[in-house]
């Protein structure tokens, strides 16, 4: 089975390959006149009815990665790293829909401010409680348990309770979930890139004013945990979607052998 990341495609703007065929998806031929067509587009329309033949959202296709994992294994972690605005969170949610697994959040797993170092911005992942996400979801569903957690709000430093019942398979998703720390509760990872235009036009519709925080302090954090810790050589797939959610690059780094 050919991979999809071969060094014709893996910088995303050349995939004119098959993708390979998994769980009766059939393989789909990608072209550079099809995705030249995508270059202005900047909505997440994941489920776009106007998907023209040919195409494949990631959703779809990673659905039936993680079904051929999981063949003949009783529960197993996901866990979804990468750039933001790279539509991590939006997928995570498709997949959690369409395979039934609970998906947590990165997001929800924030430090408290008055429990921060008083240099936090200057340490990998010096705002994220890893512990608490650890504690509470990940030591959990590896045994098998329920989860007892709270859903943590920095914004309005409020928390929200979210117990879930035992799952067998769950997807974590966000920034930092790939963290050398928890990084071997997860069976299957993958790392979502996007490029600097689409990343830029994301957040601005999405954060507002806000924005200009990602810019100043976000986006250079990450970049020091993705320089310094390097989770998306550590990742099972490199992925990267266009703004509709379809997949333009999908590269397996032969840790799990699914495709190749």
């Amino acid at each position: 089975m050919r991979r999809a990341g071969s060094a014709a495609a893996s910088d995303g703007k050349n995939m004119d390959q098959w993708l390979p065929c998994l769980d009766g998806i059939c393989e789909i031929l990608y072209t550079e006149a099809g995705m030249e067509k995508e270059k202005d587009k900047n909505t997440d329309l994941y489920d776009s009815d106007d998907r023209n033949a040919g195409e494949i959202s990631g959703a779809a296709f990673l659905s039936s990665v993680i079904r051929t994992w999981r063949k003949g294994r009783s529960r197993g972690l996901i866990g979804i790293d990468g750039m933001c605005g790279s539509g991590k969170t939006t997928l995570a949610d498709r997949l959690g829909q369409i395979l039934g697994f609970p998906v947590f959040h990165m997001d929800d797993y924030y430090l408290p401010f008055s429990q921060r170092a008083a240099d936090w911005k200057n340490i990998c992942a010096g705002n994220m409680d890893l512990c608490r996400l650890e504690r509470e979801v990940l030591l959990p569903l590896s045994r098998g348990q329920a989860v007892r957690t709270f859903r943590y709000n920095c914004r309005e430093d409020k928390r929200t309770e979210d117990n879930r019942e035992a799952a067998a398979f769950a997807i974590v998703e966000g920034t930092y979930c790939l963290h050398p720390r928890i990084r071997s509760y997860y069976g299957l990872t993958f790392f979502l890139s996007v490029t600097d235009l689409l990343q830029k036009s994301r957040l601005e519709a999405r954060e507002g004013a806000n924005y200009r925080n990602f810019l100043n302090l976000w986006i250079p954090m990450e970049k020091h945990y993705f320089q310094d810790l390097n989770p998306e050589e550590n990742a099972d797939f490199k992925i990267e979607l266009d703004a509709e959610g379809r997949m333009i690059r999908c590269e397996e780094t032969g840790k799990c052998g699914i495709i190749t």
